[in-house]
């Protein structure tokens, strides 16, 4: 038999899916919010054959990051096939005057959907989505100015169906006083707080959040001013690394004028563990903290 006539064993298709998946996995991801690996480093193997091309495409699309609203009726006009590929869907600096809506309708195998907002600005665009799809279990809110009662009844009313919501606002909503605040403290910061069997949230956010019967993990992350540490005098009630008062969100000025009196912050305390509204399912609460500094340095990631 003719050399010319044997012909060369074919990897099967399954086989190539495997390794294109495999190589997708083990690329860098740039910074939060956008989880997906530069287009740099995926477009070689989109270009070595057809099959390579569309399982590469269809993998980097499992992430879709979109600055305007104008991408959403592109991608509608012009590839609707991509909306049975995402599975997590980024925002990145939405424009806070834009009052349409972004209609999330045909992601029907969406399962996140993360907001990356300037904290320059008291806008929430992620008011403005509609028709999101129940398979939405997860929503992270990055770079928010602040996170109070009003934006957790918007978070409820938007996306029903959450089971995991992650915030990273630059103010931190005070129970005391009822104002979001630059968090402050005079000693060493914790890296992280956890909270388990149903407390931990801020005060009155369950109230606002009661809607989410499925959400089992809340996690926040708090801006801190590093500066406060290492300039302001000691203070045992804003030393939250041994926690006896079960942190979760008061300003330096509350708990410095109040928790002095004893019956008044035994009581606070004492609310915090028995919550009048307590989430069916929720199971964590995790509070992590970052410096200003951290925090505008995350900036240069986008």
């Amino acid at each position: 038999m003719s050399p010319t006539c044997i012909s060369r064993p074919k990897i099967p298709v399954e086989l190539l899916l495997d390794v294109v998946s495999f190589y997708m996995e083990s690329l860098p991801l740039r910074g939060r919010p956008r989880p997906k690996p530069a287009w740099a480093l995926v477009e070689p193997v989109s270009l070595v054959c057809h099959v390579l091309r569309r399982a590469t495409l269809k993998a980097w699309f499992k992430t879709l990051c979109v600055r305007d609203k104008s991408d959403l009726l592109a991608i509608q006009r012009d590839w609707p096939e991509l909306h049975r590929w995402v599975r997590t869907f980024v925002c990145i600096f939405p424009d806070p005057k834009d009052d349409v809506d972004w209609d999330l309708g045909g992601f029907d195998c969406l399962d996140a959907v993360s907001v990356q907002m300037s904290t320059g600005v008291h806008a929430y665009p992620f008011t403005r989505f509609i028709n999101v799809p129940q398979s939405v279990e997860t929503l992270d809110l990055t770079g928010m100015a602040e996170a109070g009662p009003m934006q957790m009844r918007a978070v409820a009313e938007t996306f029903p169906t959450i089971r995991t919501l992650k915030m990273q606002p630059f103010y931190t909503w005070c129970g005391l006083c009822n104002t979001n605040e630059l968090s402050s403290f005079s000693a060493e910061v914790p890296s992280l707080l956890v909270y388990e069997g149903g407390i931990g949230l801020p005060m009155h956010f369950g109230k606002f959040l009661a809607p989410l019967t499925a959400l089992e993990t809340f996690c926040i992350t708090t801006v801190y001013d590093e500066h406060m540490i290492l300039g302001d005098a000691q203070s045992p009630y804003d030393e939250i690394g041994k926690n006896e008062n079960i942190w979760v969100g008061e300003c330096q000025s509350c708990m410095r004028f109040l928790y002095p009196d004893d019956v008044f912050r035994e009581g606070w305390v004492a609310k915090k563990k028995e919550p009048e509204v307590r989430l069916p399912v929720l199971k964590k609460v995790e509070w992590a903290f970052m410096t200003e500094s951290d925090l505008y340095e995350t900036w240069l990631l986008f």
